[in-house]
């Protein structure tokens, strides 16, 4: 994570335990972009299937961007996703990690912070079930 990134929502605390789990994902939203928004369904969506089928939370962490921050947009995010986010004011996490392709935006870490998948679900079914898959596997 850039340094550049200022503290997590809902609070800093849900953040770490968050970066220490043993599998998380990430991904990126542009809020100015209405396909992109399409990203808070799904990964909505994707948690709730895991826990209502398999009992496992999946830590998720959304990085977003708006073009400007204020009490609406945060408001906005707040009803929209249900998980853990923090507000990329330069987009530093997709620059730094060469993601700006919103093909790859989306990444699955292990707890030593290892990719093991990358790769946007969201339009692309056969990712999503690997995905699932391999949180499935990894949080078991």
């Amino acid at each position: 994570m850039p340094d550049s990134i200022p503290v997590c929502y809902p609070d800093s605390d849900a953040y770490y335990r968050l970066m220490d789990s043993e599998t998380k994902v990430i991904f990126c939203v542009d809020i100015s972009c209405a396909v992109c928004l399409s990203k808070f369904n799904y990964w909505n969506e994707f948690s709730k299937r895991i826990e209502e089928e398999h009992g496992l939370n999946v830590p998720i962490l959304a990085v977003i961007f708006s073009p400007e921050f204020n009490d609406d947009i945060k408001e906005y995010i707040n009803r929209q996703w249900s998980h853990e986010w923090i507000y990329d004011p330069e987009q530093d996490f997709t620059f730094y990690n060469n993601i700006e392709d919103d093909r790859f935006q989306a990444v699955l870490l292990d707890a030593n912070d290892t990719i093991r998948l990358v790769g946007n679900p969201v339009m692309n079914e056969a990712l999503g079930k690997l995905y699932e898959k391999t949180v499935i596997e990894r949080l078991r």
